[in-house]
């Protein structure tokens, strides 16, 4: 999937620019058509200003290589000679066609998966754009975007050699990736580390430990090595009068969590073999008494982990854990135990609250503590932790809990990246320390994010709900926050002034040094986007736009205007979407309207939340589209029979497209059926599928 080959004595030698007049007259047309601010003037960067992980992004196979273009010119005359593509609106306008480099290799994308003989695009347009995508590829459009720039990323990454003392913030960031993106990619074994730091917290599993100290093990886990599968622990003692004790599962339980899940899908076969790769690469004999057997994982997973799994509360709020209770006759552990523990973390024997936000979380699991013992309680947490801390061991045993090498891949990939951001900031994007971690190219892209900012408003103030006090950005006219990810500054999201130590090879101890506190992880928003591999970041009165946002398909600087809008102008209108949702779900009477409309959109579609923001979006970024373009026609070479607003709508589903193998099957039909510019686009007839008879829509 990835061409490893390229010569990386040639970063940064592609040159982003715009290469065509067509581009050119565009650009000065945007100039004249929208009066830009002062402010906006003075924000604009160098369009000459090279990026280095831009540069890798653009040398991808999915990207900029103008000496292919004969070839895939060629490709595609082939390709649609077989190709029946009829779309139903007539072609009437004059055009001109865009054969650039970045022309040429959309349209050789979009013609290998464009099916009109799977469908017609007014009856389902999501197969009709997405059929050859997902017949070819086990995964997702997006999904392969996210692994080809995590390993350009990796490139850059592994040509630092930071120092062993004093790094900078980009050093660290860049040493944390190598030493996670090393395990991932089988360059590096941690499994040796991993044991060990273990077996400092009781844990030799699959053996059963001769004196189990369950306690032990949750606070050293979490405290020390920062490997928390049921609790992670946080100890405060900056109080005058007490020391408090915050106990809370968090993402290393939902780790357990997903698993868990996957597993009891799969069937008690494919539950053996996860268990029995566990045990090889952890030193299992089968002929060892100690050893913990698979029936008796599964016995206390049904025991135990279920349970608490159902206890999980819908909705945390703050609450104290009743030492009354905690420290009750009988209970497991004591409260000379818990005292003891706490001593060992340099806690006295003073006041301690104790405090947690899923109290029915923590009542259960002492509770199952103390109904089945020591012993069985210590199996549970032992089988909980290896499983998290084998992500930190090797290549093996990250595939094994992902199922595959292309899906630990696209996963731990994004693992690795976020851990990396949150040791290091957003210089995590600029490894070499160059001073820009941006990925975009001078002011085509600040274009775009500008443009779709101001269309977005102008919808925003036209509705009968809108309140200008209701600040779903707080200046629209400046871009210093989308781009705050390109500063070079190495800052995050979540103000910490912790300082973070430097960073060596191995990955389970740079990710016990970094100790990154709980309330970063909870809060810091850009780590969250970042985990779950999305490609922008929603503040509370702004957005962030993240580098990966400007690669192929999402973005080319020589592709048309269409095409770039209908994916990074997208992302922008998707980001303000949910900004405007979490803004005004607030208030009424706009509450009623938005769930007015998300009713409407689930009684049609189902995922109501992710239509209604689609529908939101799409109106933005369309409208900032034809008001830059005007009535101007630019079609993509060997597809010239598809209008440009029709490759706009095609380009925004592409982006969506899912491949065999993913879990998750994201639909363009729901939203584009409250669309009446699609149906005009595509001369869909009057209450044909796509043209649907009953619109929902806020504005």
């Amino acid at each position: 999937m990835i061409d490893e080959k390229r010569d990386s004595a040639a970063v940064g030698a592609v040159a982003l620019t715009v290469a065509t007049s067509d581009a050119t007259a565009s650009a000065s047309r945007q100039q004249d058509m929208v009066q830009e601010p002062k402010e906006r003037k003075e924000e604009k960067l160098n369009s000459s200003k090279r990026f280095l992980l831009q540069d890798w992004l653009a040398r991808l196979p999915c990207t900029a290589d103008a000496g292919k273009t004969i070839v895939l010119l060629a490709g595609l005359i082939a390709v649609l000679v077989v190709m029946h593509l009829g779309p139903h609106a007539p072609l009437e306008k004059a055009y001109v066609t865009c054969a650039t480099d970045g022309c040429a290799l959309y349209a050789h994308r979009l013609a290998e998966s464009l099916n009109a003989s799977a469908a017609d695009p007014c009856q389902n347009f999501t197969l009709f754009v997405c059929d050859g995508w997902r017949r070819n590829n086990a995964y997702s459009v997006r999904q392969n975007l996210t692994v080809a720039a995590l390993w350009a990323l990796s490139q850059l990454a592994h040509r630092v050699h930071p120092p062993n003392k004093g790094q900078t913030a980009a050093q660290r960031g860049a040493a944390f990736y190598r030493s996670c993106d090393a395990v991932l990619r089988n360059d590096r074994d941690e499994l040796p580390v991993v044991k060990k730091l273990l077996a400092e917290a009781k844990i030799d599993w699959p053996r059963r430990p001769e004196q189990p100290d369950v306690l032990h093990t949750l606070f050293y886990t979490s405290v020390r090595l920062r490997w928390s599968p049921f609790f992670n622990i946080e100890i405060d003692t900056t109080t005058s009068y007490a020391t408090e004790v915050f106990l809370m599962p968090f993402e290393d339980f939902q780790l357990v969590e997903r698993k868990y899940v996957s597993m009891e899908k799969s069937g008690v076969a494919e539950r053996r073999r996860y268990f029995d790769i566990l045990c090889d690469e952890f030193g299992a004999s089968q002929a060892d008494q100690t050893v913990v057997s698979f029936e008796e994982v599964e016995d206390v997973t049904q025991r135990m982990l279920v349970p608490l799994l159902e206890s999980l509360p819908n909705e945390r709020k703050a609450e104290t854990i009743s030492t009354a209770w905690l420290h009750r006759p009988g209970a497991q552990p004591s409260k000379a135990r818990w005292q003891s523990a706490l001593a060992s973390y340099g806690v006295p024997n003073e006041t301690v609250i104790y405090e947690t936000e899923v109290l029915p979380f923590v009542t259960q699991f002492f509770g199952l503590w103390e109904r089945y013992g020591e012993a069985m309680t210590e199996i549970l947490v032992s089988w909980c932790t290896v499983q998290v801390a084998a992500l930190y061991a090797n290549q093996r045993l990250i595939s094994n809990y992902y199922g595959t090498r292309d899906a630990a891949l696209f996963h731990q990939g994004a693992f690795c990246l976020s851990k990396a951001y949150l040791v290091a900031g957003f210089s995590v994007f600029d490894p070499e320390g160059s001073g820009h971690t941006g990925s975009y190219t001078g002011d085509k892209v600040a274009n775009i994010a500008f443009f779709v900012r101001r269309s977005f408003l102008g919808r925003l103030e036209g509705w009968k709900h809108f309140e200008p006090q209701r600040a779903v950005v707080a200046d629209w006219d400046s871009l210093s926050v989308v781009f705050s990810a390109a500063d070079g500054h190495g800052a995050k999201v979540v103000t910490d002034n912790r300082s973070y130590p430097d960073m060596g090879d191995s990955l389970a101890e740079n990710w016990r040094d970094a100790a990154v506190p709980l309330r970063v992880m909870r809060h810091d928003a850009a780590y969250v986007a970042l985990k779950s591999s999305q490609y922008h970041v929603v503040l509370k009165h702004d957005i962030v736009l993240l580098p990966f946002a400007t690669a192929l398909p999402q973005y080319h600087p020589n592709a048309t205007e269409a095409v770039n809008y209908a994916g990074l102008g997208k992302e922008v209108a998707l980001a303000l979407s949910q900004s405007f949702l979490d803004t005004y779900i607030l208030f009424e009477p706009a509450k009623t309207a938005i769930e007015t409309v998300s009713s409407c959109m689930g009684t049609l579609h189902g995922a109501s939340l992710s239509n209604n923001l689609e529908v939101l979006a799409l109106g933005a970024v369309f409208d900032a589209y034809k008001n830059i373009t005007g009535d101007e026609e630019i079609r993509l070479v060997g597809l010239e029979q598809y209008s440009a607003s029709q490759i706009f709508f095609i380009a925004s589903c592409y982006a969506k497209c899912a491949g065999t193998f993913s879990r998750e099957f994201e639909d363009c039909n729901g939203a584009l059926r409250h669309f009446e510019a699609f149906s005009h686009a595509f001369g869909c007839p009057r209450n044909s599928h796509m043209n649907s008879a009953r619109r929902c829509h806020l504005f």
